[in-house]
């Protein structure tokens, strides 16, 4: 083949790539190498400004190669955000901007974020912090939000209002972007290459130390595996390389959304114990699943959006402790209506026993009302929910969500 077939092939695979970027409004950005179309895009753009600068063709093939090149110009300009802050949306609430010291100790702090379609859905606004050094997970029904958020936070979709704030090693903006690794949605992978290839090509693209690959691929498991192409892996496999190549540049703040997706039973528990390794080392983990058991187990915070709005940010424990009940058996089924008298308003009756939501505090201070009143207990339990349960009175929703977020 010719060097002007292979020029006018590499522009029409550029061409299809643009279209591909119109239709979805997302690429990727040296940042966010693992995104949809990165390695395919980053490589037919490259690949046609060099050619069309330094080949020895006719005129008319690098007419053709320049195509791409302002294609790729018009690229960056629709998947990169203004600098300058737009207003919110038309009957969105002004912004509440948190106090400086809710943001310390924080690598992330979103603060009255938004955004608003032309079909009239708008997310937000939306405030909450991620913690420095911790794992977070984002839970919330289908369609709450949750990947559009992680979007918006790594600048692959312009929010319409509000701030993202990265604090991360005193890095702002773009610089701080550069510390971020982010997993988001299906990660775009070259099948007909090799495990260790498609991680050379992305850190040849970015700028990134290819020395640290062999090391990086270890630490998922998938050094064994490194040399067998893509086409050959497993589901499970192909997530683990997206995640190596996440973790290529050493991240300082590592978004995950779906990590879990195609793992068996022994992926999972593998990268929970990965997940915890990281938070161990210092790195900022945040995560978007619909395996509420796996969230409950390793994360440390939880951020849970119903409807575009979050409405809980905060400890893992704190969720499942707002949510306990309190089980309280008098000795003596004369003293219950006395019982649930003292313990308030919101007290029931059931079977023998006086119910009221509270945690161990509540618990400790009914007992001793009880003792001061004269009524003898013939048995006290407390019992928290599940991160499931929980999910299910918060949201209202009569299951957890059954695929991936959106």
């Amino acid at each position: 083949m010719t060097l002007r077939r292979w020029l006018v092939l590499a522009a029409g695979v550029e061409v299809a790539s643009l279209a591909i970027l119109l239709i979805n409004r997302a690429t990727v950005h040296l940042d966010m190498i693992t995104s949809s179309m990165g390695p395919i895009h980053g490589f037919a753009y490259l690949a046609t400004i060099a050619l069309a600068a330094l080949s020895p063709i006719p005129r008319r093939a690098k007419a053709v190669a320049w195509l791409p090149v302002i294609g790729g110009l018009v690229a960056v300009r629709l998947t990169h955000p203004r600098r300058a802050e737009q207003p919110p949306a038309p009957g969105a609430a002004e912004p509440d901007h948190l106090p400086p010291a809710d943001q310390e100790g924080h690598a992330i702090a979103v603060q009255g974020l938004t955004k608003q379609y032309r079909s009239g859905t708008t997310i937000g606004p939306v405030h909450f912090t991620v913690p420095r050094g911790q794992i977070t997970g984002l839970i919330g029904p289908n369609g709450a939000g949750k990947t559009t958020v992680l979007r918006m936070l790594v600048r692959l979709v312009a929010p319409t209002g509000g701030t993202v704030t990265l604090d991360v090693g005193g890095n702002e903006d773009r610089a701080a972007l550069g510390r971020v690794g982010a997993l988001i949605e299906s990660p775009a992978l070259v099948h007909g290459l090799t495990g260790r290839r498609n991680m050379e090509a992305v850190a040849a693209l970015a700028g990134w130390d290819a020395a640290q690959i062999e090391s990086t691929l270890d630490r998922v498991g998938l050094l064994d595996a490194a040399d067998q192409r893509v086409s050959q892996y497993s589901l499970g496999m192909r997530q683990r390389l997206a995640l190596a190549i996440t973790l290529l540049h050493d991240p300082a703040v590592v978004i995950l959304d779906e990590p879990a997706n195609g793992l068996d039973p022994h992926g999972i528990a593998d990268l929970r114990r990965f997940l915890r390794h990281l938070a161990d080392e210092g790195v900022t983990v945040l995560l978007s699943s619909h395996l509420l058991t796996e969230i409950e187990q390793v994360c440390d915070h939880v951020v849970l959006m119903d409807a575009g709005h979050i409405t809980y940010s905060g400890p893992t424990t704190g969720l499942l402790a707002d949510l306990a009940t309190i089980d309280i058996e008098p000795l003596h089924a004369h003293q219950l209506r006395q019982l649930a008298e003292l313990a308030g308003d919101s007290a029931e009756v059931g079977a023998g026993v006086v119910l009221v939501r509270g945690d161990r505090v509540l618990a400790a201070s009914l007992l001793e009302k009880s003792v001061r009143a004269g009524i003898s207990v013939a048995q006290m339990r407390i019992t928290a929910p599940t991160l499931e349960v929980a999910f299910l009175r918060m949201t209202g929703t009569s299951r957890p969500e059954p695929g991936s977020a959106r």
